[in-house]
């Protein structure tokens, strides 16, 4: 018999909350209405002292251009 450990894939939440202080995290740009309403939300009430900014940038990955939302915590 084999026992195998599984562990739950990060969530938006985890992954924005660990980020260090001018730190920056892409997502996806479709994920900018469900990423901006947890920042403005449940992060806002969770961490009142915590920061983050939000902007669209375009990167170009394997000779693609790819839209991206990039997260900053500024404070």
């Amino acid at each position: 018999m084999t026992i195998v450990n599984i562990t739950k894939a990060p969530t938006w939440t985890d992954m924005i909350t660990d980020l260090e202080l001018e730190e920056q995290l892409n997502a996806p740009y479709e994920k900018m209405r469900v990423i901006t309403s947890l920042i403005s939300g449940t992060l806002k009430l969770k961490f009142p002292e915590r920061k983050f900014t939000t902007k669209k940038e375009e990167l170009e990955i394997k000779k693609k251009k790819v839209q991206v939302l990039t997260i900053t915590r500024t404070a």
